[in-house]
């Protein structure tokens, strides 16, 4: 008895394989959950350097640390924005397909 949910040898996204557009989809999702760990990453080092010249652990103003850390907030939130409205187009794209290929099918079928 296979535990697999997929196809065998299709991994475990086997089960979508006919879902359309998939590909592209998790291309655009993984693009978009870089750009927002980019963003997490500069956010943190810029507070980490703020809070430290602060402190006065580190020499320097807190203007430019404080202007990564507001860039870091900024990117990842346009990230995430840009990462839920592709999702969503890239589901009413899938749906609409798959809507289409149940129409055909049951158009088709002799028993219409």
């Amino acid at each position: 008895m296979s535990t697999s949910a997929g196809p065998a040898g299709k991994g475990p996204l086997g089960a979508l394989a006919g879902v359309p557009g998939l590909t592209g989809a998790l291309a655009q999702a993984a693009a978009a959950a870089l750009v927002q760990s980019t963003g997490l990453v500069l956010l943190a080092a810029g507070l980490a350097h703020a809070i430290a010249r602060a402190t006065g652990n580190a020499d320097g103003g807190i203007g430019t640390p404080l202007a990564l850390a507001a860039a870091g907030a900024v990117l990842r939130a346009l990230a995430g924005t840009v990462g839920e409205v592709l999702a969503a187009r890239d589901a009413r794209r899938a749906e609409d397909r798959l809507r289409r290929d149940l129409l055909d099918r049951l158009t088709a079928s002799p028993r219409r």
